[in-house]
């Protein structure tokens, strides 16, 4: 009787046979490269990862996955800063391959498989002058953030990423391919739009493309600490007002030793207003004059900029494989003591590089029907998320503890979760990222594609 370490050596050189991409296991010598992801803090060691070049790989890998009786993780190239992307003792299905990008500029459609990222996305699309509601950093993987949702620049617009998706193919736990959209398999092509991952093999998204650029109104305006309050205050009551073209995050931070920054105020506090006018660039000056207005001690660098150059512009503050812990909450609004303790938090945080974003909602994505998908908490209207960020390992505890404690002084106030922005991926998270009804229909879903529950879920 053969011994259950032949037999699983036997399986493993047979998947290498089936897998034009590529197969890595522990004692390959890129397996530790191969292993890292976007967040540093991430430490998982799989049993397998199958780079995937096609659907076929994706398939063969399902089934080897069974045959050897562990779970799977789906990874599509972002950046996955919960860490579910990756799997210890499980198989990693890598999407990162996978670049097939196709723009149709006379219907207004693009079809993308699952390892781009929003800049190569962009990239193709801006050559017809298209675009769609994507990640604000270029190096984000279309897959996740759109699976998870999608808030971008364009969403007060145009609505979410999964608002905007038209069709899908996904390979489920049972090796079927499904081409899903609102009449095929509805219900789960409802599931994967703001439901997150874990219900089967995403391959291929189709979105609804619009007419954006190639020049908008953009970029960041930089306002010293002390003026935090009258920022907050006209930022609410301009975002209030504004059109649906204006989308500005709030960026509570440290002043990063950039050239475009006066030395003078590099290292100090700073409230960053960064987005802009996602219109005709010539109404944008006028339309953002009111956020440009306060004192004369800022940095103003809003201008005419190529919209994929704004969808970039954060990517040098985010480099990979540093430590990255995320928590986020909606707000129905932004009162004073919400306000006192994110103020009190960004005045104690551990590390310069670690950002707080406070971010008007509404527009688009808020009228579409809260049952039109499964994202949650289209009520909301402000988003707040804890991005901290640090570079050495020895600082871990006292940003985490750091992070928890703000979210949790947050939380009485909290009327849910982006699932997208969160660093743990724990069952009240989850739940609370979507009302009991979507929960429950969630999950309905997922027993139903993934009896056995073969993929790593959030729920």
């Amino acid at each position: 009787m053969e011994s259950k370490e032949h037999e699983e050596d036997k399986l493993n050189k047979d998947l290498k046979t089936k897998i034009k991409g590529r197969v890595i296991f522990p004692n390959d010598l890129d397996y530790d490269q191969e292993r890292k992801i976007w967040n540093g803090m991430i430490d998982k060691k799989p049993a397998i990862i199958v780079k995937c070049s096609g659907v076929q790989d994706v398939i063969n890998a399902i089934e080897h996955a069974k045959s050897r009786g562990i779970k799977i993780s789906v990874r599509s190239g972002g950046h996955g800063v919960s860490g579910s992307s990756i799997i210890e003792s499980g198989l990693v299905i890598d999407l990162s391959l996978m670049k097939g990008i196709w723009v149709n500029p006379k219907d207004k459609t693009a079809i993308v498989q699952s390892g781009v990222t929003w800049g190569e996305f962009d990239r193709e699309a801006q050559v017809f002058g298209l675009a769609t509601p994507g990640g604000r950093i270029s190096t984000t993987g279309v897959a996740g953030f759109t699976l998870g949702g999608g808030i971008g620049w364009l969403s007060r617009k145009y609505g979410l990423a999964c608002d905007n998706l038209l069709s899908a193919q996904i390979v489920t736990a049972d090796g079927q391919v499904l081409n899903i959209d609102k009449e095929n398999e509805k219900d789960l092509f409802w599931a994967i739009r703001g439901g997150g991952s874990g219900l089967g093999v995403v391959t291929s998204f189709q979105f609804k493309m619009h007419q954006v650029g190639p020049m908008v109104y953009g970029g960041l305006i930089i306002y010293p600490a002390k003026l935090l309050d009258n920022v907050i205050d006209l930022v609410k009551k301009y975002m209030e007002r504004s059109p649906q073209e204006v989308s500005i995050l709030t960026v509570l931070s440290t002043a990063p030793p950039l050239p475009f920054i006066p030395k003078e105020m590099q290292g100090s506090k700073v409230i960053m207003l960064a987005g802009g006018f996602m219109g005709d660039p010539k109404e944008g000056e006028e339309i953002l004059s009111p956020i440009k207005s306060i004192g004369e001690q800022k940095v103003d660098m809003m201008g005419p900029i190529p919209y994929a150059v704004l969808q970039s512009l954060p990517d040098a503050l985010n480099p990979p494989h540093i430590n990255n812990y995320w928590k986020n909450h909606y707000l129905k609004d932004l009162k004073a003591e919400p306000i006192e303790i994110i103020r009190k938090y960004y005045y104690n945080c551990p590390s310069p590089i670690t950002e707080i974003h406070l971010e008007y909602l509404g527009g688009a994505l808020s009228k579409v029907p809260d049952e039109e998908n499964a994202f949650g908490h289209r009520n909301a209207n402000w988003n707040i998320n804890i991005v901290s960020k640090w570079k050495d390992p020895k600082e871990t505890e006292i940003n985490l503890n750091w992070t928890r404690r703000l979210s949790e002084e947050l939380s009485p106030f909290s009327v849910g979760h982006y699932i997208n922005y969160n660093g743990d991926s724990t069952e009240d998270m989850v739940k609370s990222s979507y009302n009991e009804i979507k929960y429950k229909q969630l999950v309905k879903i997922k027993k139903n594609y993934d009896p056995y529950n073969i993929f790593v879920a959030k729920f």
